[in-house]
């Protein structure tokens, strides 16, 4: 309830000597109420007085703002009850001499949670309590949780109080009192009782604020009354003056001062507010807050999209927190919620809507806000605040579409209201697709618009699909949004598409059929179709899904036998309109077959003969002669023809002889087929490629093999005829050809060894035969090349040992309770036996252990651990011995050991109970190794997948781990009653504990009550309660409390219901329909822990009894002198009522009327009423005191009746006076039966839409209306318009409505032009200028200059440009920065307006510029790369940089990728310094040559301003790419005598220098590549051999400096010594050493020493040996110096390996018949991990592969698997072959090789070991000794 009468001199409750009544006075809340008049000077809301020491007070939840009272009680005056109570109330701004907020005087007053904010009086400011002066015993007072806030003392003679005042109190309990005076710090209160035992209050003085009179200055007929504060006031003042005759009230007005005025009526008659002969003295006074702190002035409303506005509210002093306000517009009524926004700004959103229903908000339309609150406390606003809402936007309502003639847009057309001609965007969806429209058109009428979208058939953001239903999401034209009408959408049209395309496979004649399938084909027309090589044909569609074409084939058609072919487009031309498209969901067909050669191929018609036998594969061939012509590819002008008679049309074939060195055809000999035809068909060639074999070897004997035991090889020796280099031999096993085994031998003058690896179980794929096999001879192959096999050969192999070789794993099995062991062998298939073990520490513990493989080469073992252990946590055993029982030897490696872990911690057991209040569930968990420690454990159950976590603490006592989990049933995230929980997980730390499968947490149900039923209707004093729930307490009964603090009983028939009778209204525990809240259900239990039901419901509501809901009354019309009283009830039964009712101006006067009721609902009844007699009178208030009948009293919810007042009227008004210096208005109005304060509403310029309502207070029938035009430091003030006429609409005070006489109206003078503030003045995005907005009014489109004078430097005067956009609004922005108009860090005043047109503006005094200090800004940039050109060098310089941490952000200007570098302020030259990590592959650090834009820079969290012109170009670094050297042997062998002569001789001249002196030659030759320029002659950092450049330094500089800048210089690194670079060719490497140039390499251990030692060492150094992910032969460069070194550029990108088909590798033959790769891209060298496309290979491990095959093609000559192509190959080393390793002579070399080529990259050594091992390796006795390395 919002009580707030308006008229100052209101009370809203008043009850005069009331002996009976018992007032409860809740959720109301009073505004503004006063009882500042002579008869009613106490209890400015409330007052209450009883007759004698009776009845009982009670006010809760209401809140109190300026509400005031001459005398006694602000805002409640409460005397002579026996009982008070006031609980949660609040006091704010309220004011009376004794007890500004709150007077009682009574026996007891109980107070709980009371805030009295701001309140004064002479006598407790906040409060005063005393007991009242017919009472005999004193007052027991109790105060709780009560809050003093800024209440100020108005006493000037006895300060003894500020916030309260106790007198005669015995006791007072006072606790939890808060003093937060802003003043003085303290509590400040005034004791005077008896016992002070127990209280918080203390006693304190306060110096009070003094105000006195100063003088009356008498006028003819006014007086002027002068007041003087103590402090400085803003707001009125009430002063009571003390005369001769009675008290006057004079108001007083304080403008933010100290002094306050009042001009007031003074003339002889006593009619007058003061009398001339009186004399006056200062009485009370009270400051009651007219014009409050805290108020809100204006509001606006603007739009936030289609159909939502933001309402942005404007006040002063608004504190934080969620406000709701009402505004009305004639009957619609709107509540709107506010969210904080500042102390000056309140904003919220809510729809708008476009029809008129109630209760919302409209476009376009005022409203007038009625009331602003927040939690109790009411909002005031001095003039009523008005706000309009938009217009309403624009609006699409109907959608359809249609598609052009491409099929490639559909066109939709938009139907809607207020459409604008701007470019249009619309946006629509289909499911989680969006589409947004490509362009737009619009008609004239802008109704209607038409949007294109792209249209296909797959489903993306670009294009719609055919066929697909489309809403429409939004539209939006010129940054305007068109609101779209729910559920618009449209279906776009599907298109003619041809679908399916069928031709002739096969034909005879020179043209076939396609047929053409599709759906909605233009069925009856025919249309051109065009190939995509250019042909044309027609298409005849039969239906609107088929059509047929015939199409010409062959030399003579359009297109060729067996093509494909695309169809480009399937057009109808259309005379003057758009072509008609078919679009093609499939293009492609191939035409049909013809004659054809699919195949030739040939081979030996048997193994004696010399002829052959040519096969052909051919198709759709006629039975005739035919002509075959072969060319010899060796001699291209030899040709063989070949004449065949065919019979069969798919094959043929034909015995041709052939010959050595003769005509015809010849042994290996290649061909290729010219041409196959007939006299009437030429065939289609598709194979025309025809290799004749080559003269046949042939194996002819071999001897027993040779089995060596200890290595474990075997050995078995060939021979035979025309045998000579590499055979690969293949193997039948056992007589099967299905897994057949192929090795490499060597035959040497027909004479070759296989040899045969059984057994390697350090490198397993060594292993090339089996044990125990037998092998036989299939074929021998060399290349092509077959040899014969004479005979049968074949041979076996030893049986396989059994063998045990190593422990793999012993691990934990997932609960612990056993040892995983897994075991490697071999031969042990199906094998169980048993170890014997040996504890290494505990030789007693002798377990044995039962081992089962389950193949041949692993098997396990699982022995307990827990509970009954076989071994031991924490305990280590060897294996000793193997058991068999079937006699199996089985032999042991050595050093084998079985090691288990230490024993992890173990739950074993849970206990779980709930506590007596069945909110907490007590867990206890125990078991083994369990330590002391915070633990948290998970739970999961068991039908659930939420996961609850709790913690608990490991009990020494107990030695268990104890959890307290909260428990309810309707809160998942807790544990629930009557749940199974799984343990999930249980950690104590980061560490898990085992947990038993046996183990889980089930939580006890508890009693529940779970519905509430109460009779809904009675007419007895009681009603029943019924009870439902789960595992109630049966046979028992317990006590229920209300939250209200009423019990009653409930007893509990089963475990699932229960019953209570409770008594209702008067003499009962409740009211009629009133809702209860049941807080507790509780048995009390003799010495234990209570025992509680709990409740998942706790409310119900008592039945209804008859009611009284409202009353009320109206004028029956306006010239009778009855009213119409209206009832509301319910229930009420028809008879006889008596109603009485209590005037509340004269308490013992009581009306009662008759009233039959007819209706349970309503009575209406017709009243006469009456001036100054009995019965109803004007204008007087009424309290209902009953309704009743013989047989029930009603509940009265409505009990107040106000009779309307006698009609007031307006007669006359006088001309307006306007006031040019304080812009005032006043015009002065007069009546009949006019007093005190009214509201005048006016229409603005002849419209009502936006009325304007003022006060306006009448004396004898005489009032002044008030009007302020301008006041820009507080524009709330304003509640007039310049220029504008108003009339009076109505004169209202509260619902008394004055008669107008006739029409009155007025009009204001013009506006001027003024400049009044500056709103802002911020820096613009780069701090170059600063943006300043300045308000004002009249200045549309003004355009002026202003003078501005620096507040420190008088010398500074500027003058700055001012435009005026709007009539209040207008910017400037001056120049800060490069050539300053304004100075960073200093403050103007505007002393003057210059204008052209000769424009008044005036000027408001104080207006003032501040500029901010000038932020760091970085103007230049310096860019360097350093002496290693690894790094570049940024330095930044600018403006206002200080010391710090720094972080620069740089893009690239054609890339994304943002690099971040740290940098720091160089104190020294002022820069700040960068140093960036430079590369010219590395895209995550800076690029050589490569532009970037500074994107960002900051100091800490703080950006640094970068001038656009600054940049960092990262420069080229001087570099040497490619270069050839040759040195002449003379000179070379001079160069290295004379270094050693000159180490001797400490000779410092270089020794080339010697060399010329001794007129010696020296000559470089090189050849230019592609180059980088070096940028100077002094920074040429160049890394180089020193013998280079020492030999080079004879050259002129110029010469030396071409060398060194323009060759392409190929970086090596040497093996030797890294920091040499040496000079070579690309085309010298060590592949071309090796199998092109073919020169013998009698040096092959120095040279294969000298490559692993470099390759060792680039292992170590980083970024160096990324490049051995790519080591090969073909990267193994030979230099200047005759050495052998590793190439570090990439020429070349490996394709990528997880792609087959990208692979590519073409073979070829050298002049011996030698087949290699022509193009490998190193394919051949890849190490397995490499082959199979990992990523994360170890490179080291991979580079010793590498080296492996690189040693293999020094040892041997040959490629690793040269005998196939790159492909192969790559597919053998992801198999993880190797190349055969019979060219290997030295077993030690074979070995080394094998472990480097390694299948597990682990198992392979380290290439430091290589390297040692090839020392210890002798050379061969052939290889010549080198010197240094140097290639002979």
């Amino acid at each position: 309830m919002l009580l707030s009468p308006t008229v100052k001199q209101r009370k809203a409750i008043c009850l005069y000597s009331c002996p009976t009544v018992v007032p409860t006075i809740k959720y109301c809340f009073f505004h503004d109420c006063n009882a500042t008049e002579i008869a009613t000077i106490d209890g400015g809301a409330i007052r209450i007085h009883y007759t004698s020491q009776a009845g009982t007070v009670r006010i809760e939840y209401s809140s109190f703002t300026m509400c005031n009272a001459i005398d006694c009680g602000g805002a409640i005056c409460i005397t002579d009850p026996l009982f008070t109570t006031i609980n949660n109330c609040l006091f704010e701004s309220c004011a009376a001499r004794v007890g500004g907020a709150t007077m009682i005087e009574c026996t007891q007053l109980t107070s709980t949670d009371v805030s009295i904010v701001k309140c004064r009086g002479s006598v407790g400011a906040g409060l005063f309590v005393q007991k009242y002066p017919t009472h005999t015993s004193t007052v027991s007072t109790s105060l709780s949780s009560w809050k003093f806030r800024d209440n100020v003392c108005q006493n000037t003679t006895d300060a003894h109080d500020i916030n309260a005042r106790f007198l005669e109190l015995t006791p007072l309990t006072a606790s939890s009192v808060q003093y937060c005076d802003s003043t003085s710090g303290s509590p400040n209160v005034y004791l005077e009782y008896l016992d002070k035992k127990d209280s918080d209050l203390v006693p304190q003085v306060r110096n009070a604020m003094e105000v006195k009179l100063t003088s009356i200055e008498y006028g003819t007929d006014t007086a002027v009354v002068t007041v003087t504060a103590q402090d400085q006031l803003s707001g009125q003042m009430s002063v009571m003056l003390l005369g001769e005759t009675v008290p006057k009230l004079v108001i007083i007005t304080f403008e933010n001062s100290n002094i306050g005025t009042a001009t007031v009526l003074a003339k002889t008659k006593s009619a007058s507010i003061l009398e001339k002969n009186q004399i006056y003295t200062f009485g009370t006074w009270v400051f009651p807050g007219y014009s409050p702190t805290n108020h809100i002035h204006s509001a606006k409303a603007t739009l936030l999209n289609v159909n939502t506005t933001t309402i942005t509210v404007a006040g002063i002093s608004l504190s934080a927190g969620l406000y709701s306000m009402l505004v009305k517009e004639g009957n619609n009524e709107v509540s709107v919620s506010l969210n904080f926004d500042s102390n000056t700004l309140l904003s919220g959103t809510t729809p708008l809507y476009p029809d008129s229903a109630e209760h919302r908000l409209k476009y376009n339309t005022t409203y007038t806000i009625i009331l602003m609150k927040r939690d109790l406390s009411i909002i005031p606003f001095r003039t009523p605040v008005t706000f309009t809402t938009p217009e309403e936007p624009s609006r699409i309502e109907n959608v359809s579409c249609w598609l052009n003639g491409k099929k490639d847009q559909v066109m939709v057309t938009m139907n809607g209201r207020a459409l604008t001609d701007e470019s249009l965007s619309v946006v629509v969806s289909r499911g989680s697709q969006m589409v947004t429209s490509s362009s737009f058109l619009f008609d004239t009428t802008k109704t209607e618009t038409h949007a294109n979208f792209s249209v296909g058939r797959s489903e993306n953001d670009t294009h719609v699909l055919f066929g697909g239903v489309y809403t429409v999401i939004s539209a939006e034209a010129g940054g305007k949004s068109f609101y779209v009408n729910p559920g618009k959408t449209f279906t776009v049209p599907n298109a003619p598409t041809i679908t399916k395309l069928t031709a002739d496979t096969e034909v005879n004649t020179s043209s076939f059929t396609l047929r053409i399938e599709g759906s909605y084909l233009p069925s009856g027309k025919t249309y051109t179709a065009t190939l995509k090589s250019g042909q044309t044909f027609t298409i005849s569609f039969s239906s609107s899904t088929a059509g047929v074409a015939t199409i010409a084939v062959g030399k003579s058609g359009n297109v060729g036998y067996d093509t494909d072919c695309e169809i480009s487009s399937v057009i109808l031309k259309t005379d003057g309109q758009e072509d008609e498209h078919v679009l093609l969901s499939v293009k492609t067909f191939r035409t049909p077959r013809g004659p054809t050669l699919n195949s030739i191929s040939c081979d030996f018609t048997d193994a004696t003969k010399k002829t052959i036998q040519i096969t052909l594969g051919t198709e759709l061939m006629p039975s005739e002669s035919f002509q075959l012509v072969l060319v010899d590819k060796s001699l291209s002008s030899k040709k063989v023809q070949l004449s065949l008679v065919i019979v069969s049309p798919s094959s043929h074939t034909e015995e041709v002889e052939i010959f050595v060195n003769r005509s015809g055809l010849e042994y290996g000999h290649e061909y290729e087929v010219e041409s196959l035809k007939s006299d009437n068909v030429d065939a289609v060639l598709k194979s025309t490629f025809l290799k004749v074999p080559t003269e046949p070897s042939r194996l002819t004997t071999n001897e027993p093999e040779e089995y060596d035991v200890k290595e474990k090889t075997i050995s078995i020796v060939f021979g035979g005829i025309k045998l000579d280099g590499e055979y690969n031999m293949t193997l039948s096993v056992n007589g099967s050809e299905a897994n057949p085994k192929v090795l490499g031998i060597t035959f040497v003058n027909s004479v070759g060894t296989l040899s045969g690896i059984l057994f390697d179980h350090l490198l397993p794929s060594r292993v090339n035969l089996n044990y125990g096999t037998t092998y036989e001879v299939k074929s021998l192959v060399q290349n092509s090349n077959i040899a014969i096999l004479d005979k049968q050969f074949s041979f076996e192999t030893v049986p396989e040992p059994s063998r045990l070789i190593a422990v793999k794993s012993a691990t934990f099995n997932a609960d612990a309770t056993a040892l995983d062991i897994v075991l490697t062998g071999c031969c042990l298939e199906s094998k169980q036996f048993s170890l014997t073990l040996q504890n290494t520490v505990n030789s007693a513990d002798t377990p044995s252990i039962s081992v089962v493989f389950s193949s041949e080469t692993e098997g396990s073992s699982s022995p307990k651990l827990y509970p009954t252990p076989t071994l031991l946590f924490g305990s280590s055993y060897t294996i000793e011995g193997v058991q068999t029982t079937d006699g199996l030897q089985i032999h042991l490696e050595s050093g084998l050991e079985i090691a288990v872990d230490v024993e992890p911690a173990r739950v074993e057991n849970a206990a779980v109970s709930l506590n007596s209040k069945r909110d907490v569930t007590i867990i206890k968990l125990t078991g083994r190794v369990l330590k002391e420690g915070k633990y948290r454990l998970t739970l999961v159950a068991a039908e659930q997948n939420t996961a609850i976590e709790i913690d608990g603490e490991y009990n020494t006592t107990d030695k268990s781990i104890l959890f307290l989990g909260a428990t309810s049933d309707s809160d998942p995230s807790i544990l629930e009653f009557g749940q199974n929980y799984i343990i999930d997980n249980l950690t104590i730390g980061s560490q898990p504990i085992l947990v038993n499968q046996n183990v889980s947490v089930s939580v006890p149900n508890a009693p529940m009550i779970t519905k509430l039923t109460a009779d809904t209707e009675v007419n007895t004093s009681s009603f029943t309660l019924r009870i439902e729930g789960s595992y109630l307490p049966s046979g028992k009964t317990y006590t229920a409390t209300l939250k209200s603090g009423q019990t009653f009983t409930i007893s509990f028939s089963s475990s699932t219901a229960g019953v209570a009778t409770i008594a209702v209204g008067k003499s009962g525990n409740v009211g009629y329909d009133t809702d209860c809240e049941i807080s507790s259900v509780i048995l009390k239990t003799d010495g234990q822990e209570d025992e509680h039901v709990l409740l998942s419901v706790k409310t119900f509501r008592t039945p209804r009894g008859p009611t009284l809901n409202s009353i009320s009354c109206d004028f029956t019309d306006a010239t009778k002198k009855t009213i119409q009283i209206t009832l509301g009830t319910e229930l009420m039964p028809s008879e006889s009522f008596q109603l009485v009712l209590v005037d509340k101006s004269l308490s013992s006067k009581k009306v009662q009327l008759s009233l039959v009721i007819v209706s349970p609902s309503s009575h209406t009844e017709e009243v006469e009423i009456f001036v100054n007699r009995s019965g109803l009178e004007y204008g007087h208030e009424y309290e209902v005191e009953s309704l009743k009948s013989d047989n029930v009293d009603a509940v009265l919810k409505s009990t107040f009746l106000k009779v309307p007042t006698e009609p007031s009227r307006l007669t006359t008004n006088e001309p307006e006076e306007y006031d040019v210096k304080e812009k005032t208005i006043s015009i002065v109005f007069g009546g009949i039966k006019l007093d005190g304060e009214y509201n005048m509403t006016l229409s603005v310029n002849g419209s009502e839409a936006n009325p304007k309502v003022l006060g306006i207070t009448f004396v004898n029938s005489v009032g002044t209306l008030s009007g302020i035009l301008f006041d820009h430091l507080l524009p709330s003030r304003v509640n007039l318009n310049y220029g504008t006429t108003y009339e009076v609409k109505s004169l209202v005070q509260n619902s008394n409505i004055a008669i107008l006489d006739k029409q009155f109206s007025f009009e204001t003078v013009p506006e001027p032009s003024r400049l009044i503030a500056v709103k802002s003045a911020t820096f613009n995005a780069d701090a170059t200028a600063l943006d300043i907005v300045l308000t004002g009014c009249c200045l549309e489109s003004k355009q002026f200059s202003l003078t501005l004078q620096n507040t420190v430097n008088s010398a500074d005067t500027p003058s700055i440009s001012v435009v005026f956009s709007s009539e209040t609004e207008g910017s400037s922005s001056p120049k800060l920065y490069p050539t300053p108009t304004l100075l960073f860090g200093s403050s103007y005043t505007i002393e003057g307006v210059q204008t052209t047109d000769g424009l008044q503006i005036h000027l408001e005094s104080g207006l003032e510029i501040a500029v901010d200090v000038e932020p760091a800004r970085v103007e230049n940039a310096a860019v360097s790369l350093n002496s290693k050109r690894d790094v570049t060098i940024i330095k930044l310089t600018g403006r206002v940089l200080k010391e710090g941490k720094y972080r620069l952000t740089l893009v690239a200007a054609e890339q994304n990728t943002a690099i971040e570098i740290d940098g720091e302020y160089n104190t020294t030259d002022k820069s700040i310094l960068f140093l960036g990590a430079t590369s010219d592959s590395d895209p995550s650090i800076l690029e050589f040559g490569q532009n970037y834009i500074i994107d960002n820079l900051t100091i800490g969290s703080q950006p640094i301003l970068v001038n656009q012109n600054v940049s960092v170009p990262v420069p080229h670094p001087p570099r040497v790419t490619a270069a050839s050297f040759s040195f002449s042997n003379d000179i070379h062998t001079a160069c290295r005598h004379r270094r050693q002569n000159k180490a001797k001789s400490n000779n410092t001249k270089p020794e080339t220098q010697e060399l010329l002196e001794n007129d010696e030659k020296f000559e470089i030759d090189y050849e230019i590549n592609d180059t980088v320029p070096i940028e100077t002659k002094e920074d040429k950092h160049i890394r180089t051999d020193s013998t280079f450049q020492e030999e080079t330094s004879i050259l002129p500089k110029t010469a030396l400096e071409r060398v060194l800048d323009g060759p392409d210089m190929v970086m090596c690194i040497s093996c030797t010594n890294s920091n040499q670079v040496i000079p070579v060719s690309r085309r010298s490497t060590l592949y071309n050493y090796l199998h092109h140039e073919k020169k013998p390499l009698s040096h092959r251990r120095a040279t294969q020493i000298q490559i692993t030692k470099g390759i060792a060492h680039l292992t170590s150094r980083q970024p160096y040996c990324q490049c051995l992910q790519k080591l090969s032969s073909e990267w193994i460069l030979l230099g200047s110096d005759g050495r052998f070194h590793l190439k570090m550029e990439d020429d070349a990108t490996l394709p990528p390996l997880d792609d087959q088909t990208k692979i590519t590798g073409q073979a070829r033959d050298d002049d011996q018949g030698t087949k290699t790769a022509a193009v490998d891209s190193g394919l051949r060298w890849q190490a397995p991990e490499q082959a199979k496309g990992n990523n994360m290979f170890d490179i080291d491990h991979v580079a010793v592969f590498r080296l492996g095959l690189v040693l293999y093609e020094i040892e041997t000559g040959l490629i690793p698997f040269g005998e196939t192509d790159a492909v192969n190959a790559h597919r053998q080393l992801k198999a993880g072959t190797i190349p055969n390793m019979d060219g290997v002579q030295r077993q030690e070399m074979k070995d080394l090789i094998a472990e480097c080529l390694a299948v597990d990259p682990n198992s392979r050594p380290r290439a430091a070991d290589v390297a040692d091992r090839l020392d210890k390796i002798e050379p061969d006795p052939d290889e010549k000794k080198v010197d240094d390395g140097i290639i002979q």
